[in-house]
C-alpha cells in the first residue's frame, strides 16, 4: 500500500489488566525500553523532565515503578503510522516510596497514573524521542469491609 493509514488498536475492550509482581521492571515497561535507541530523548513535560539516553531513561523508569505497589496495567489504545505513533495506558498503583520526581503524592495512596506516549521512530523502527502526557491522580481511599 503506498497511502499507508495509522493503526489505531482500541485494547480497552479486549484487553485485561496486567498485574505486577515484582519491583523491577514487568515485561510491560520492559517491553518499551527495548524500543529506545541508544540516545533516546525521553520527556514528560507536566513533570518538568528530560531524559537523555536508553540507561538513563531505564533507570527512572525502574526507580519509579519501584515506587509502586499493587500495579494494574490497562492498555487503552495504540497507533503507529511509520515514523509516528503514540500509546496510552493507565497504571493504578500504591505508591510505598516517595521521590518519584515532580509528583507530590504521599506514599500510602492509591494512584493512577494516565500516560500517553507521543513516539518518534527511525527508519529502523527505533524510538528516538518520547514525550509522556502525565496525568498522575490520587485517588480517595475506599472504605474497607468490616
Amino acid at each position: 500500500m503506498d497511502n499507508q493509514q495509522p493503526t489505531v488498536n482500541d485494547a480497552s475492550a479486549a484487553a485485561t489488566s496486567e498485574t505486577a509482581t515484582d519491583a523491577g521492571l514487568t515485561p510491560f515497561f520492559a517491553a518499551q525500553v527495548d524500543q529506545y535507541a541508544d540516545d533516546v530523548q525521553w520527556s514528560a513535560p507536566r513533570r518538568n523532565l528530560v531524559l537523555q539516553g536508553r540507561e538513563s531513561v531505564a533507570r527512572q523508569l525502574a526507580a519509579e515503578f519501584s515506587a509502586m505497589s499493587d500495579v494494574r496495567i490497562t492498555p487503552l489504545r495504540e497507533s503507529s503510522g511509520g515514523a509516528q505513533g503514540f500509546h496510552e495506558f493507565s497504571v493504578r498503583f500504591r505508591l510505598v516510596e516517595p521521590g518519584i520526581p515532580g509528583v507530590s503524592i504521599p506514599p500510602g495512596a492509591e494512584v493512577e497514573l494516565e500516560r500517553l506516549r507521543v513516539l518518534t521512530r527511525d527508519p529502523e523502527g527505533r524510538v528516538v524521542s518520547e514525550m509522556s502526557v502525565e496525568t498522575w491522580t490520587w485517588l480517595p481511599a475506599l472504605p474497607r469491609n468490616p
